[in-house]
């Protein structure tokens, strides 16, 4: 449809959530390490 009738696609979402996410779990395994504990996933 971009070529024929020039409508252009949908650009993709930005992967804020996935950054979001990737962030608060760096920050808690950082902190965790930091006291030398296991986190409660790692204790299974």
């Amino acid at each position: 449809m971009d070529v024929r009738l020039g409508i252009s696609r949908p650009s993709t979402p930005p992967y804020t959530l996935n950054s979001a996410v990737d962030n608060l779990l760096k920050n808690e395994f950082d902190l965790l390490r930091k006291n030398g504990e296991a986190h409660e996933l790692m204790k299974k």
